[in-house]
């Protein structure tokens, strides 16, 4: 039994009534408003009253008076049926009005989260952006945004007890059910009421139900498939019979928030390149500008010494001055020539013109050739160079010796710039994964230096960079150096990489670090140090006060078959002293030792096997009759050669011939290519040159061209190209047309001898 609504109080007396369903009430025994002749025709009558209740909008009422009987039932029947089709039909209407509502509101929300995105500059933003739109179409009072696993902003539209919903976001911040969000693939509701749910006992959700809020909605924002944000709704008990129509709005909601983060990270990421090739440009311009001032300062200043030394030649001194005078020409033109060797390399790696020569190499040896160029350099700044190569390097590489060389002289001699005392240290070894055709070779240049600033290290292998020192002293070179180095290591299958642990390093830490590998087939020549044990050798001491450095040429000798120890001073006399003892020259040696021999540093690995071999392994100063001069003076001594020397220049043509003088050539000169032809044809010449030396770009007929036509009148003496173009294409050019070599203008006396050596006196070694 149901209490009447107020409504019925006014029409009855009665305070109790029967509801008989369908929204109607019955009562009986009533007493009629006083004037109400129909009801006073009956004694006993019904009144009934009927409402019709819609929760959200309004309710209507409608009060009846029956008698009783059968009549009355039926009519009561009938009351009942319309009744429910007045209930059917305007439920029907409210659900279409709310769809019409919720259209519209999701219309004004895409519309809103639209001007959002035009006005944010980051996805960040443009969801925080988008609460307040979002918050408004649904009428929610809370919304939270979040991206990845942190909150980002909290908005409260309107709520009863802010209080009370700021601990239930709090809670909810830490909540299992927020992290799940981004990882659905669909919105996320959750009622607190609802006992099945796993997060219904949660704390926050406890917190937010006593701040009078019924359940949430987790919306995850995905684009490509991936959530990049997501947003939380707080509903009160109004929405749960509005779900329908709430989903409607926060469907179209969350589509236009993929749709608009999407064009807001295009844009974003647009934004970002942008800046960043600005960025580039502007650092790619400065360091232009500084590759400039730097190249005219390196140029003009070797510029100045050759051309001071020449005209001081001019004047009365003695020889020694004038020698003087020729050896500051000749260092500043080795430096010219250095500087723009650098510049045309670039061009030619990039451009892909410059091909590598691979021939069975000593890997070892180039790198102790390379320490041995910049010896002078380090002695004078006082800084020691030091290789340490793995003594199982035991075979030859197939490589291209000029590029290796230059990779590891650039980058020492970059580490001597930045090193004014202790040591520089190469490692060389065999990687581990290393393959049995190929060897990865990995080289490691430490320097104790005063470092590189880690801005420089980030851009150090960039064209025209160049690394500044942290003591802010200006650098050498035109910034091209290391650039080379990368892009020659590129070519050759590799990497490098550049650290400085210590950028203030004060020379008792390592202050730079390049280490960089190279892969190279294995050559099937055995290494040219065979073993050295029996005999008279059987014991080595090794006297170094560098530890690291007497223990690895210790392990160097072992490898070699001969017992060795190292000692970093002079023991006492031994009962039983070793055959040999190996010092590093700035030790003198005790009276005890009847055999020994110094080494200078850098030390290279055939420095300590000549030591102990019998016979000498290569050709170096000590022994100055295998040189390639030397042997070609004592070739000519025994039979002059004659030379037909080719050029257009008159002052190549006189440096040139002043060479081949020096090597005790006769020689006869022609302008050019048809001369040359010419001199050949001569019927009345009885005497014909052993070899030419043929420039390859001469006005009337150029060298290729008349090679081709000495080949083709039987000549078959060795033609040597002279060409200032050592481009590929050129000395193929060259060859094809007959020459049998070629040497590169500036030409090097020593180059010139060993390239006349091989061809003239079937000299097969490089």
């Amino acid at each position: 039994e149901q209490r009447a609504p107020a409504l019925w109080r006014r029409v009855s007396a009665a305070p109790r009534g029967r509801y008989t369903g369908e929204g109607i009430w019955a009562w009986t025994h009533t007493k009629p408003t006083e004037g109400d002749a129909s009801a006073l025709s009956n004694a006993t009558p019904w009144v009934v009253l009927v409402h019709v209740e819609d929760a959200d909008v309004r309710r209507y009422y409608a009060v009846v008076l029956i008698p009783t009987g059968l009549i009355a039932l039926a009519l009561l029947g009938l009351f009942g049926a319309l009744a429910r089709r007045l209930s059917a039909r305007e439920r029907s209407l409210r659900e279409a009005r709310d769809h019409a509502e919720a259209a519209t509101q999701a219309a004004a929300l895409v519309s809103a989260i639209t001007g959002a995105a035009n006005a944010a500059m980051t996805t960040q933003e443009m969801v925080y952006l988008s609460l307040r739109p979002l918050c408004r179409a649904t009428g929610i009072g809370v919304a939270v945004a979040m991206f990845g696993d942190e909150v980002g902003m909290h908005y409260i539209h309107a709520t009863a007890d802010a209080g009370a919903v700021g601990d239930a976001l709090r809670a909810l911040d830490d909540s299992a059910w927020l992290r799940g969000i981004p990882r659905a693939k669909h919105p996320l509701w959750l009622e607190f009421s609802d006992t099945s749910s796993a997060h219904a006992g949660a704390e926050w959700c406890i917190r937010a139900s006593a701040a009078g809020l019924a359940g949430a909605l987790g919306i995850p924002i995905l684009v490509d498939g991936e959530a990049l944000a997501s947003c939380v709704l707080l509903y009160d008990t109004s929405y749960r019979h509005r779900k329908e129509a709430f989903a409607t709005i926060v469907k179209a909601g969350s589509e236009a928030l993929a749709a608009e983060i999407g064009n807001v990270l295009l844009r974003e990421r647009a934004n970002l390149e942008l800046t960043q090739a600005r960025r580039l440009a502007e650092e790619s311009n400065s360091a232009k500008t500084e590759f400039l001032a730097h190249i005219s300062h390196e140029l003009r200043t070797p510029l100045n010494g050759v051309i001071g030394a020449a005209r001081l030649m001019r004047g009365e001194f003695s020889r020694v001055e004038q020698r003087k005078f020729l050896r500051i020409i000749e260092e500043s033109g080795s430096h010219l020539l250095a500087l723009i060797n650098e510049i045309l390399d670039v061009g030619k790696i990039e451009s892909g013109e410059l091909t590598f020569v691979e021939e069975d190499v000593d890997v070892v040896a180039i790198v102790d050739q390379s320490l041995q160029s910049l010896k002078s350099l380090a002695d004078s700044k006082g800084v020691r160079l030091v290789h340490l190569a793995d003594p199982a390097m035991t075979r030859m590489y197939r490589a291209d010796a000029t590029r290796v060389t230059q990779i590891v002289t650039n980058l020492v001699g970059n580490a001597l710039k930045f090193t004014d005392i202790g040591k520089i240290v190469v490692r060389t070894r065999e990687h581990p994964n290393s393959t049995r055709r190929a060897a990865r070779l990995e080289f490691a240049i430490e320097d104790s230096g005063r470092g590189i600033s880690h801005e420089s290290l980030e851009r150090i292998f960039e064209r025209y960079v160049q690394a500044k020192p942290e003591d802010r002293r200006r650098p050498e070179g035109v910034g091209l150096g290391l650039h080379i180095s990368r892009l020659l290591i590129d070519r050759m299958g590799g990497s490098i990489a550049a650290e400085s642990p210590n950028p203030n390093n004060a020379y008792d830490t390592p202050g730079a670090r390049f280490v960089f590998n190279i892969v190279v087939p294995r050559s099937s020549h055995p290494s040219p140090y065979a073993p050295i044990s029996g005999g008279h050798l059987r014991r080595v001491w090794v006297v170094d006060e560098d530890a690291e450095l007497g223990e690895h040429i210790a392990r160097l000798i072992e490898s070699w078959g001969t017992q060795a120890a190292h000692y970093t001073r002079f023991p006492e006399r031994p009962a039983d002293p070793p055959d040999i003892v190996l010092r590093n020259a700035a030790l003198d040696a005790p009276a005890w030792v009847a055999c020994a021999s110094a080494y200078t540093e850098p030390v290279a690995r055939s420095d300590i096997y000549r030591h102990l071999a019998p016979i000498a392994v290569e050709e170096d100063d000590e022994h100055p009759e295998n040189t390639p001069i030397r042997r070609i003076l004592a070739e000519n001594a025994a039979r002059r050669r004659r030379v037909l020397l080719v050029e257009d220049n008159p002052v190549n043509q006189l440096i040139l011939g002043k060479f081949l003088e020096l090597m005790d050539f006769t020689f006869e000169a022609r302008e050019n290519g048809r001369e040359a032809v010419d001199y050949f044809n001569d019927p009345a010449r009885t005497t014909l040159p052993d070899c030419v030396l043929m420039d390859s770009n001469m006005p009337i007929m150029s060298g290729p061209e008349a090679t081709q036509r000495l080949r083709a009148l039987g000549v078959t003496v060795p033609i040597i190209a002279v060409t200032a173009d050592a481009m590929a294409d050129e000395v193929q050019r060259c060859l094809d047309a007959g020459m049998d070599d070629f040497i590169s203008k500036p030409v090097d006396l020593n180059h010139l001898a060993v390239v006349l050596l091989r061809k003239l006196f079937a000299d097969k070694r490089p």
